[in-house]
């Protein structure tokens, strides 16, 4: 367990977003650090930790969390628990039982990568989803979440998690793509090559090459690489706006997001309006802090909203391809 935190500029900018000002966010790293450091020394439990602090205390915690009801210390998990005394932007949460989910309290959220992944696998999932849209890199997150963990219902997994060192190693990587090569083909075979099974035969051949390419997996990205190719992007944007090929690829993202159910009008009008507020030096910091809290918060509701659908749809595949395994189709 961690004994010293220092916290991220991307922590800070969501402590700052959740509205907790300047004075509470070194209260809540102190805070972190002292819980720290008495696990580390004491060898208490984050319960333990948690149960000693007082109302003010567990009230920061909530906040800093962004969790809609006050802790209740005795309803935690040991892993929702300490989760709430690692930093907010989920760079070093843990999953205790190891199930591709982490509690944050008493909440609970997919994560993709997994936690416990090593590093090479987050990497790789960083070189295989550079370029893809919020919605497609969602829509991959829960299908791959559920390809490994498989469907849980009424708290009962269908899959037994691997430890991640047996999950992540060459074999169980093959065995992996194997069964998503596999289930790509049974829908293919349901419904032809929709784009959304284009997307998916494109990720999985990225994937696959980023996490059995050490080279590749571990290439790092210099700051110079990054920008020329952000400026690329922006002058292929901008260049091409009117052309057949981009008047095609907007109409594939519509009908993406009409599968997904996202409201891609509705989202781009919450960037839109985040991006000015954050550039007028005209409001006071309190202000601008709450109008970005209640933004996010309006674009948080968007985004859930299409998870929830692509969630149930994956969920609903993931049970077709067990029923055609367990009766020999696939």
């Amino acid at each position: 367990m961690l004994s010293n935190i220092n916290l991220t500029d991307r922590s800070i900018e969501l402590l700052h977003r959740r509205d907790i000002s300047d004075t509470e966010i070194n209260q809540f790293q102190q805070l972190l650090n002292d819980a720290q450091a008495e696990i580390t020394n004491s060898g208490k439990s984050s319960k333990q930790v948690l149960q000693e602090m007082d109302s003010h205390e567990l009230d920061l915690l909530k906040r800093a969390n962004s969790l809609a009801n006050s802790i209740q210390v005795t309803g935690l998990s040991d892993e929702g628990a300490a989760n709430l005394l690692l930093q907010p932007d989920f760079s070093d949460r843990v999953d205790l039982n190891n199930d591709g989910i982490v509690e944050v309290g008493i909440g609970r959220s997919i994560t993709f990568p997994p936690v416990n992944a090593p590093d090479s696998v987050k990497r790789a999932w960083d070189e295989a989803t550079a370029g893809m849209s919020e919605g497609d890199m969602m829509s991959m997150q829960l299908h791959m979440h559920l390809a490994i963990y498989g469907v849980n219902i009424e708290g009962i997994a269908s899959k037994t998690p691997l430890p991640p060192e047996q999950q992540w190693d060459a074999q169980h990587i093959q065995a992996m793509f194997a069964d998503l090569y596999g289930g790509l083909e049974f829908a293919v075979n349901m419904d032809g090559w929709t784009e959304q099974h284009k997307m998916e035969k494109s990720f999985y051949e990225r994937f696959e090459q980023a996490l059995t390419t050490p080279t590749a997996a571990f290439a790092q990205v210099t700051p110079t690489s990054q920008n020329t190719e952000s400026e690329q992007q922006a002058n292929v944007e901008s260049e091409s706006d009117s052309s057949p090929e981009s008047q095609l690829d907007s109409l594939m993202q519509l009908i993406l997001d009409a599968r997904m159910g996202l409201d891609r009008r509705k989202l781009d009008e919450i960037e839109e309006k985040i991006k000015a507020i954050e550039n007028d030096s005209t409001l006071d910091p309190k202000t601008k802090k709450a109008m970005l809290e209640q933004l996010e918060t309006q674009k948080q509701d968007v985004l859930d909203k299409a998870r929830e659908r692509i969630e149930q749809e994956e969920k609903l595949r993931s049970l077709q391809q067990q029923i055609a395994t367990s009766i020999g189709i696939l």
